[in-house]
């Protein structure tokens, strides 16, 4: 299965080497990554062997994803955060489980607040999923709803009404959030907490 991972990046994109670390480390390697700046002030000698896009203007997370998944080589996408990072074994088992082109796997996530590690995790649908981009096309992409996860939210209540299963891969972390200070809607929603 070859995997393009998408990577929208804004002004906050300092932990984007993390990110890009923890993907030279996947025991699976991607295809392909994406580099969407948005209004990042990055430039293509940042992010060698990426394919990189820059936004004409700041649009956003959510049209960035959507720019970032149209634009990708292959099939099957994998969305990451820039400023999270995947433990080594996540793209092999998003794609050992990936048999259902309709389907969306999402892993299970640590939090943390300034780059420790924790123990405790839960479940959160977000943006940290593999998904065949034809689901996605057919679902009209993103909805532009809002910002700080609620497109995640949005997207996963088309899937489950519209799109097809969703399936939340293996029960142990597979992907690391880091949360943030301005990330207070997140945690106040209850779609994901600080660990701290």
């Amino acid at each position: 299965m070859k995997i393009s991972v998408i990577v929208p990046v804004g002004p906050e994109g300092s932990y984007l080497p993390d990110l890009m670390q923890s993907l030279r480390e996947q025991t699976l390697q991607a295809d392909e990554v994406v580099i969407v700046d948005d209004a990042a002030g990055l430039t293509p000698d940042d992010v060698p062997g990426c394919t990189y896009y820059r936004n004409p203007w700041r649009l956003g997370e959510v049209s960035s994803r959507n720019i970032g998944i149209a634009i990708a080589r292959n099939d099957w996408v994998f969305q990451a955060a820039h400023d999270d990072m995947l433990y080594p074994d996540c793209l092999r088992r998003c794609a050992e489980v990936a048999t259902d082109e309709a389907g969306y796997y999402y892993t299970i996530l640590a939090l943390g607040r300034s780059g420790e590690p924790v123990t405790e995790y839960q479940g959160t649908v977000g943006a940290h999923a593999l998904f065949h981009r034809r689901t996605w096309a057919r679902l009209g992409g993103y909805p532009l709803c809002g910002a700080l996860g609620l497109a995640d939210i949005g997207m996963i209540d088309l899937w489950m009404t519209h799109g097809g299963p969703v399936y939340r891969v293996g029960d142990d972390p597979l992907y690391w959030h880091r949360t943030h200070e301005y990330n207070g809607l997140q945690a106040a929603t209850g779609v994901m907490r600080d660990l701290n």
